[in-house]
């Protein structure tokens, strides 16, 4: 750590404000679980790690995300070098003591890291995130140690302000090369800050341009999933309620049909019995009357009793597959269990060493994954991938085939398929199955569109 910084804090933000103000020792007894904070239980929180001058000036800065417990200490698989990355840092603005080293997401000098960091408001004017903070660090209000500048600096600032009202009118004056050359390499050393300076903004602009980017396209995803999950059960109902309404159709020409063969023959014998009595005709027509009552009452008993049974079938069918979920959600639970009890104390030790466990896979390149994650990511990779993606295990599954592959895979009625260059996707997060994977001929909304004409 640099001789001249003389302190280290912690800054915890809430809606762009402060919200506690700590001292590094204080940082590392949370670390420690000596102490927890009752307010950040269960929660993730942004914060910021300052090193301050003894002017009570800001050189550098580190906006970090940390999680806490449900006892309000900070979570055992964090693992951000606040030091290191303090050290590394990239150039920020000038809060008083020249450019600030900063490490936030779009500027971090440990890749794996990036996701544990976040980017600060960087503004020319309103809300900035790391000026609100040099503010906060002036009122010292953890009681640090301040030394104010010299009498030295001001005379000779004094000094220098009276040769220069004394000075002779520029035509009279002779540039002297020196100071012409130390002139030129201040300002292009202001050139460069302010540079760096916009250069940073531009990234932080365009970082959460793209955050807010990808949860517009994950709420979309997730609507039009939902919309497309109702239409196949639109369609699948009414396709099922066509296929009843045929087979009931059916079956009531034939029983028509028999109907009508009895009334024929009924016919037929009133026909042959008219030289009969009229008591003999009446008792033949209540026969009829009662004869046709009662096919038709048996035919509707049948039907009653035949949708009754679809109905049994189908609850205990539902009540089945829950009590099937149930058992399975058991088993996963009781594997797991199994998996972090064979190997935890190892682990544990080697965590505590300071190993991290990071895996690369597509999509999420470098993984940090926690000690109490490692079954489940034993268990299933991409599961846990696309869990940490926010993505289903489908979806991730389908846009690693291609992202391997990039072709259109429309298959005809034939079984031969497209095959045309498609762009490649690169985050599983914009991947659309059925229209990222397919080129613009084959896309899903034509088909879609296809099958709704075809329905109506």
């Amino acid at each position: 750590m640099n001789m001249s910084v003389t302190s280290e804090a912690i800054i915890f933000l809430e809606d762009n404000g402060v919200a506690r103000e700590i001292l590094y020792p204080e940082f590392e007894a949370l670390l420690d679980h000596v102490v927890g904070i009752d307010e950040y239980k269960n929660t993730s929180a942004s914060a910021i790690y300052v090193r301050i001058n003894k002017q009570l000036q800001v050189t550098s800065a580190v906006c970090f995300l940390v999680d806490f417990d449900s006892n309000g200490h900070i979570d055992n698989a964090w693992n951000v070098p606040l030091r290191h990355l303090a050290d590394s840092g990239g150039r920020g603005p000038d809060l008083g003591a020249g450019p600030i080293k900063l490490s936030c997401r779009n500027q971090c000098s440990v890749s794996w890291h990036h996701r544990s960091l976040w980017d600060p408001i960087l503004r020319n004017s309103g809300e900035d995130t790391l000026t609100t903070v040099a503010e906060v660090v002036k009122r010292n209000r953890l009681g640090l140690m301040f030394e104010p500048k010299t009498d030295t600096a001001v005379a000779e600032s004094s000094l220098a302000m009276g040769r220069l009202s004394t000075l002779k009118p520029a035509a009279d004056l002779k540039i002297n090369p020196a100071a012409n050359a130390a002139l030129n390499e201040v300002f292009e050393e202001r050139i460069s800050e302010v540079t760096a300076t916009y250069k940073l903004r531009l990234a932080t602009m365009k970082s959460e341009a793209q955050d807010h980017l990808e949860r517009v396209q994950r709420h979309h995803r997730i609507e039009r999933g939902k919309l497309t999950e109702s239409f196949v059960a639109v369609k699948n109902i009414f396709a099922e309620e066509k296929h009843k309404n045929l087979k009931l159709k059916k079956k009531f020409e034939v029983q028509a049909n028999s109907l009508k063969k009895v009334r024929l023959q009924f016919q037929k014998q009133l026909q042959d019995s008219k030289t009969i009595g009229n008591g003999q005709v009446k008792e033949l027509e209540e026969k009829f009357e009662q004869e046709l009552n009662a096919r038709v009452d048996a035919a509707m008993t049948e039907l009653k009793e035949i949708l009754d049974m679809r109905d049994i079938q189908l609850f205990y069918r539902d009540e089945q597959v829950s009590r099937m979920e149930g058992e399975i959600a058991l088993f996963k639970k009781e594997k797991q269990s199994l998996v972090e009890a064979s190997g935890d104390k190892v682990l544990q030790q080697l965590v505590e060493s300071g190993v991290s466990f990071i895996a690369y896979q597509p999509g999420a390149y470098h993984l940090t994954i926690p000690l109490k994650d490692i079954g489940e990511y034993v268990d299933s990779p991409e599961t846990y991938v696309a869990e940490k993606l926010s993505v289903d295990r489908i979806t991730y599954k389908q846009w690693l085939k291609h992202y391997q592959m990039p072709l259109c895979i429309y298959s005809s009625g034939e079984g031969s398929v497209c095959g045309k260059s498609i762009s490649t996707i690169d985050k599983p997060g914009r991947f659309i199955a059925g229209e990222s994977d397919r080129c613009a001929e084959h896309s899903r909304a034509a088909a879609t569109l296809s099958e709704l004409m075809k329905v109506r």
